[in-house]
């Protein structure tokens, strides 16, 4: 009796374990397209480009995630950009890519979105956003509760520029903005006007003058900062005179 029970308690937990499996079987869909998500944390993300970032562009490159299987061919990833948020104008304040490729063989890509900072003139006074969401596809589904499912907000500010640690108002004059971008311009150029002085400076300062060492540069590369960074302002602004611009006479 005791086997017959033990036999009988076997066929029961069968007949479970298949009803459950089949009922799995039932609500599975082979045919379901993979989802698609990002991590991007709320809903809005506020960028304002520093003090000291002077290029007309930067990247943001939204990365987008797969729910599901690599594939063996490409799959194309939409965005929307959402009309009734966004107060930017394309190619004045962002470019945003309206799709990505997610390679055969991966599970993830980048949207690119791009942020303009020197085209408005106006940008100081304001703030711009710029609203967009994923959207469905022919190879990808939205998830709902997961990022991308609801719109995103880039909130786009422009910070005012300030006075740097490593300014110094023997070899410059008086801080002004003006004077600081054409600065940095003049810096930057020597990548490709003298490159080895370049390459030896950001090897000490960094790129932007960004380095812990950057606000002894003065110190220690006075006659190359003042000949091929201070002389080429000194002369130019004598001939384009600027009223925020007044730069000593140059020792070199």
């Amino acid at each position: 009796m005791k086997y017959l029970n033990s036999i009988n308690w076997w066929i029961i937990l069968g007949i479970v374990f298949f009803s459950a499996c089949s009922h799995d079987y039932l609500r599975y869909d082979i045919d379901q397209k993979d989802g698609i998500y990002w991590t991007l944390s709320g809903d809005s993300l506020v960028y304002g480009f520093s003090s000291t970032y002077l290029q007309d562009s930067t990247s943001l490159n939204l990365l987008v995630y797969v729910m599901g299987l690599p594939s063996d061919h490409d799959r194309k990833v939409n965005v929307e950009l959402i009309d009734s948020l966004t107060t930017g104008e394309e190619n004045i304040h962002y470019f945003l890519g309206k799709e990505a490729i997610v390679k055969a063989g991966e599970v993830r890509t980048y949207l690119p979105l791009t942020l303009y900072r020197n085209r408005d003139s106006e940008m100081a006074l304001k703030q711009v956003v710029i609203g967009f969401r994923l959207r469905e596809s022919e190879d990808f589904r939205l998830v709902p509760g997961l990022g991308g499912y609801s719109p995103y907000r880039v909130i786009l500010r422009l910070q005012k520029i300030g006075r740097p640690v490593w300014w110094n108002n023997t070899y410059l004059g008086d801080f002004s903005e003006e004077l600081y971008k054409a600065f940095m311009n003049q810096y930057a150029s020597l990548e490709t006007t003298n490159p080895t002085i370049y390459d030896t400076l950001v090897r000490y300062a960094g790129w932007d003058l960004s380095g812990w060492n950057a606000m002894y540069i003065w110190q220690n590369y006075e006659y190359v900062m003042v000949k091929y960074v201070v002389h080429p302002l000194y002369d130019y602004y004598q001939e384009n005179p600027h009223p925020d611009v007044n730069i000593p006479m140059p020792k070199f």
